[in-house]
This record gives C-alpha cells, sequence and structure tokens, in this order.
C-alpha cells in the first residue's frame, strides 16, 4: 500500500489517476481525499525496485509543500515506512 500527498493545488483528477494507474506497478489507485493518493501496488519481489511517475505540471510559481509517502504491506500496516512532505520552489 503506497498513500502520496500531492503538492498543494494538484487535484488528484481523472487524468492523473489513470496516468498513475498505467503503471505496471500500480494495481489499483484512488484519490482518498483532496490532495491524497492511494496505490495498491502489485507483488514485488524482495528488493525489487518500482517507479511510479507522477506527471505533475506547474502552472504558477512561489513555495509549495508535498509528496510525502507512506507504504505498507497489505497484511501489516504497522510496518510503515514514512517519507515527511518536502518544500519546492517554483519558478
Amino acid at each position: 500500500m503506497l498513500y502520496v500527498q500531492l503538492p498543494g493545488g494538484v487535484d488528484a483528477d481523472p487524468a492523473l489517476l489513470a496516468a498513475v494507474g498505467s503503471s505496471p506497478y500500480v494495481a489499483s489507485i484512488e484519490a482518498r481525499r483532496p490532495g491524497l493518493l492511494r496505490m495498491v501496488l502489485a507483488p514485488l519481489a524482495s528488493g525489487t525496485t518500482a517507479l511510479v511517475s507522477l506527471p505533475v505540471r506547474w502552472t504558477a510559481h512561489g513555495s509549495v509543500r508535498g509528496l510525502g509517502a507512506i507504504v505498507h504491506p497489505a497484511d501489516d500496516p504497522e510496518r510503515m515506512t514514512v517519507l515527511a512532505p518536502r518544500a519546492f520552489d517554483i519558478e
């Protein structure tokens, strides 16, 4: 299970969900609330790296925060890894 906090101002519209969901590593995707994606990843072998692209286009400038992530095995949510949101300066 993978949860991703989108940067401020980014909507999880149907086009974004379809693009991210087209990854062979994403079994399903949904917008849980504004700015939060929930993905079920396809089974991966131990030590496997999976890249999931987030096609985000910036139409403004300034500082935004986002792309925090939480990942855990679907059957064991207590074994989670958390990455804090980051700040981005968009010029």
